[in-house]
């Protein structure tokens, strides 16, 4: 009886040891016309960012459509460092950083603008890890306009026009603003990362300028269901010689948000290479 015993526990011990196939989901992408505009409050002398924007990259893979992001170099951890060849900071980086407040630390990410109500007083996100799941939660939500991006660019003037069209899905009440913000992306350039310094990091979608004030241009007081709102910009590219401003690498990234009383909420997020 003891034997058949010990051999009965053995044959448990053995298949209970046995390697289980773990089945993985695959995953599914939400579909939807929706875009989500993410601002990320970023800086060369931040080690923990370079883990953030890969984040965002990864996240952009999935959703190439339906995501636009922002790398702002404002004030905190934003000044060169010695080994810097480019100073990202600008007026209107400062400002959206303080207009972005409160935040615990860098990286810090913003979705949409939206406040979620777990995150209490502290609007931005720092935990890199919890992003998609944050604009997943936008993606979810009902697709209120399209937003359209019509553009011409004169090579020997460096003059852009650009005109932001809105065509509302719904009719919809508020105060309505556009904000058309030009990014560069693919400067290569030092970084802090985990203190050692990568010489090359390559910096992508990084804020230039701010064609509209950097909090938005008035745009309409209401939208109503399929009749469109359209508003233009002429802008001149800046030729400074210090290598930046690329037009090849120049980006334009654009929304319509609600800015009725406290709200801030971005409703829709366009994208485009300046050159396309």
């Amino acid at each position: 009886m003891k034997n058949l015993l010990y051999l009965l526990a053995l044959i448990f011990m053995v298949s209970s040891c046995e390697e289980k196939m773990v089945v993985i989901p695959e995953f599914e992408a939400i579909e939807t016309g929706k875009v989500v505009f993410v601002e990320e409050l970023t800086g060369v002398r931040c080690p923990n960012c370079p883990a953030g924007s890969e984040r965002l990259k990864s996240i952009q893979t999935l959703y190439p459509d339906n995501v636009v992001v922002v790398a702002i170099h404002g004030i905190d951890l934003a000044k060169p460092l010695d080994e810097s060849r480019y100073d990202f900071r600008n007026d209107d980086a400062a400002d959206l950083e303080i207009f972005l407040k409160e935040w615990l630390g860098k990286p810090s990410a913003y979705f949409n603008r939206v406040r979620f109500e777990e995150l209490g007083e502290i609007w931005g996100n720092p935990a890199n890890g919890q992003w998609q799941g944050y604009i997943e939660r936008e993606l979810e939500k009902e697709q209120v306009i399209d937003l359209s991006m019509t553009k011409s660019y004169n090579q020997e003037t460096r003059e852009l026009e650009i005109t932001i069209g809105a065509l509302p899905l719904v009719d919809l009440n508020g105060e309505f603003k556009v904000t058309i913000m030009l990014t560069e992306s693919g400067i290569v350039d030092a970084q802090d990362d985990q203190n050692s310094i990568i010489l090359d990091y390559v910096h992508n979608h990084v804020l230039m300028d701010v064609i509209t004030n950097f909090d938005g241009d008035a745009f309409a007081n209401a939208l109503v269901k399929n009749q469109p709102v359209a508003k233009t910009y002429v802008y001149t590219i800046p030729d400074d010689g210090s290598g930046l401003w690329n037009v090849e690498n120049l980006e334009i990234a654009a929304f319509v948000a609600n800015t009725e009383g406290e709200s801030e909420e971005i409703l829709q997020g366009a994208y485009s290479l300046l050159l396309d």
